[in-house]
């Protein structure tokens, strides 16, 4: 089990409803980078590659790292919305 989490992310200029569904449809899942006394960061990432840093518990309580192009950024996961029937 890894303990340096990495995700792999895209930056995205596009915000809304409209613009999230196109990215969960394309297999992506949309996120937000809050903090750090930045202005937030709109990302995407896959969606396969998410869930199986899910199926550990870990993943919840570390220290995450999100590389975004070439710059990396350490994170933490504060909120995470499902689906309630998937």
């Amino acid at each position: 089990m890894p303990e340096n989490f990495q995700i792999d992310a895209i930056a995205r200029d596009t915000q809304g409803k409209g613009a999230s569904r196109r990215l969960r449809h394309a297999g992506l899942v949309p996120g937000i980078i809050y903090g750090g006394g930045q202005a937030p960061e709109m990302i995407a990432t896959a969606h396969n590659k998410l869930l199986q840093h899910l199926e550990h518990e870990a993943f919840y309580s570390h220290i995450l790292t999100v590389k975004v192009g070439d710059a990396e950024q350490r994170v933490v996961l504060k909120d995470l919305q499902r689906h309630p029937a998937t």
